[in-house]
């Protein structure tokens, strides 16, 4: 880890750039930007003292989202490259909960576009036939999702880091935080309140729309050493399917805001590999995200030849619908 000084203006990093180290603000500020359709530079934040970005490079090797530039004379960055991260927030594990929320509050709005952008697909499907009657939201819409493929075409391709042993231990700590449950058992239910998230250590969990009815379906199910329920512990939004164990003796690991530190403490490599999840998470989600602003491109293409999808295109789109549908865990 370094300090670093640097004079405004200066760019740091431009979008698109792959790197392998965030960063935290020690001293004055940075302007994060990004290039719109007709190049020019839009600022989207400022960020200052104590502020961390960049952490999506510490766990996979994505390319940047944004460029940052500088925002003030004299200011002072921490660079923390991705084989520091364990020093990092050993130093300061307050930052365990920044990194987290950050990570969180990401996913969310990238889940928002993401379903944004696939009820549009649904929309255009249903306004086909009377395209020149589509309302201006619905064409606002439509270019914002074309502007965004056109954009950011290169992330369709990211690099990726696969994560690393961190999680393949069975630590004594962990068993003192964690809860074995029998076949069938609900860990929690569609729409429920939720709070917290949950680290498989052994076993399996299944995932349920309309679990118990005569509707029920089955649309994942996890195995040990991974995690669910993220979107819980930080947002607390309602769940969006319901979570059962698939077999006895399944052991589970609840992740709660009050309880990050501790087991930050005891099981270091369990909350890093929870870093990690939420990392890869967004990297799926915004690989889904950019396929749906594709497809949508295609959509626009499509009527502007006067031309029907072909049959590839057509199954392209039912699947990122019915994906986006059963987007829960």
């Amino acid at each position: 880890m370094q300090i670093k000084e640097y004079n405004g203006g200066e760019i740091l990093f431009k979008e698109g750039d792959v790197c392998d180290s965030m960063f935290k603000i020690v001293e004055g500020s940075v302007s994060v930007q990004i290039k719109a359709s007709n190049g020019d530079s839009v600022e989207l934040t400022t960020l200052g003292k104590d502020k961390i970005f960049g952490e999506m490079a510490v766990f996979e090797s994505w390319p940047r989202s944004a460029t940052i530039v500088i925002g003030e004379d004299h200011t002072k960055l921490l660079e923390i490259m991705r084989n520091e991260i364990k020093d990092f927030l050993e130093e300061d594990p307050q930052q365990v909960k920044n990194i987290i929320t950050n990570l969180s509050h990401r996913q969310k709005r990238l889940m928002d576009d993401y379903l944004h952008a696939c009820r549009t697909i649904r929309e255009m499907d249903e306004t086909k036939m009377e395209r020149e009657e589509r309302s201006d939201t619905l064409l606002d819409k439509i270019t914002r999702f074309v502007t965004t493929y056109t954009r950011t075409m290169h992330y369709l391709t990211p690099y990726h880091l696969q994560n690393d042993q961190a999680l393949d231990h069975d630590s004594e700590a962990d068993k003192d935080h964690s809860m074995t449950f029998a076949e069938d058992t609900v860990i929690f239910s569609e729409g429920e309140e939720s709070g917290s998230m949950y680290f498989i250590q052994r076993g399996s969990v299944g995932f349920f729309k309309g679990y118990g009815t005569a509707d029920e379906k089955s649309i994942a199910s996890l195995e040990g050493k991974t995690f669910f329920g993220d979107m819980g512990l930080i947002e607390k939004l309602p769940r969006r399917a319901t979570a059962v164990v698939l077999e006895n003796d399944t052991v589970l690991q609840e992740i709660t805001e009050e309880n990050l530190l501790e087991l930050y403490e005891r099981t270091p490599e369990v909350i890093i590999g929870c870093m990690q999840h939420m990392a890869s998470r967004m990297r799926n989600l915004t690989r889904d995200y950019l396929a749906s602003c594709e497809m949508i491109a295609t959509i626009v293409v499509a009527e502007k030849e006067e031309r029907k999808l072909t049959a590839t295109e057509k199954e392209k789109k039912r699947a990122l619908i019915e994906a986006a549908e059963e987007l829960c865990v």
